[in-house]
């Protein structure tokens, strides 16, 4: 069959699929002209207002006395972080899509539909695969490469530095690392980097909590608190009513620009795959990815591989009535044989039998 169109084919397929072979003419092709993927929706804290500058201006006052772990100056970096981890997964995402899509696929002939969903469908899975894995070990060679090398936080979050001078000639410099206290103990960031406590807006002494933000913790570093808080609050309508009327409590000069600000809960009715308490953590292990979708044509596919023609072998059963009738042809076909050969084989053993000499013995 010269030329076929893909409905051909599948006509074909369908009647000798064991045999048919369709040579492509084109034998790479790229994914991108066959296979669409993309991401469908994102975690709705990355289209929220929480991520925006409005926001963490709003939370920011930089009030004296305030210590340096309060929301009102720590929080400003953590969603901040919280922000560029949303545009970081994008970024990736685009870019290993755009890899993905100019990969080849390379076939000598035409595959079948369903194989060809199969080999398909396990190289997305790959590429979500690997995708996410390079994130993360790119995201923890960070964590480690800080922590190893006991960097020095900005906001003073992990250690802090004490100059002390005697005589007006001899200066020390003396490093303190930082502690938090959760439930259950007490944490030093000289022994780990993950040590948190809960995000509070604190009265005129550390001791004394005037707020505390469900959910959200601060620590040692910015993004080791981030990836152990969670977004519960942000779920809540009034959880955030609470916060707003904490932060609006505490200064009461802000202007109307950041007054004004909208905040509206996260909707718990959306389709999702991760609930209000999962950690930022377990977010970023998914890319903070809702749903992917893919489009996959085996048409597209077939166009692209541009068969010229398809070939068949076809080996055919016969049925009792042919069998029989052959045997009885090959029968008598042998009769007809002996009926000639059988008198020239008895004459030529007659006539050996004839010129034998046979021994005398006189007595």
């Amino acid at each position: 069959f010269d030329k076929p169109s893909y409905e051909n084919y599948s006509i074909l397929y369908k009647q000798q699929s064991q045999s048919l072979e369709c040579p492509c003419t084109t034998l790479s092709i790229e994914y991108n002209q066959f296979v669409q993927v993309k991401v469908n929706e994102t975690h709705q804290i990355c289209q929220s207002i929480y991520i925006t500058d409005q926001w963490t201006s709003f939370i920011s006052q930089r009030l004296g006395g305030i210590s340096a772990i309060d929301l009102r100056t720590i929080g400003e970096l953590l969603f901040d972080a919280l922000a560029s981890l949303c545009t970081l997964t994008q970024q990736t995402i685009d870019d290993q899509l755009i890899a993905f899509h100019a990969q080849q696929f390379v076939t000598r002939s035409v595959i079948s539909y369903d194989l060809f969903q199969e080999q398909i469908r396990s190289s997305i899975e790959y590429f979500i695969t690997s995708t996410t894995l390079n994130f993360i070990r790119s995201l923890q060679l960070v964590r480690d490469t800080t922590q190893g090398n006991t960097l020095f936080a900005s906001r003073g979050t992990n250690m802090e530095f004490y100059i002390n001078v005697f005589n007006n000639k001899t200066v020390i410099l003396s490093t303190i690392y930082s502690s938090y206290k959760n439930s259950l103990s007490v944490c030093r960031c000289q022994d780990t980097s993950q040590c948190v406590s809960q995000l509070n807006i604190y009265g005129n002494s550390i001791t004394v909590i005037k707020y505390t933000l469900p959910g959200m913790y601060v620590g040692c570093f910015i993004i080791e608190a981030l990836l152990q808080s969670n977004l519960i609050c942000f779920y809540n309508q009034s959880c955030i009513n609470d916060l707003r009327y904490a932060l609006n409590s505490s200064n009461t000069n802000l202007p109307t620009y950041y007054t004004n600000i909208t905040t509206t809960a996260l909707d718990l009715t959306l389709p999702s795959q991760y609930q209000p308490n999962t950690t930022i953590n377990d977010i970023l292990s998914k890319l903070m990815v809702e749903q992917w979708i893919n489009t996959t044509s085996h048409r597209d596919y077939y166009d692209q591989c541009n068969p010229i023609q398809c070939q068949y072998s076809y080996v055919g059963k016969n049925d009792f009535i042919t069998v029989i009738t052959t045997i009885i042809g090959l029968i008598g076909g042998l009769n007809t044989i002996l009926i000639f050969v059988a008198p020239r084989l008895i004459k030529i053993y007659s006539k050996r039998q004839t010129n034998r000499v046979q021994p005398f013995t006189g007595e």
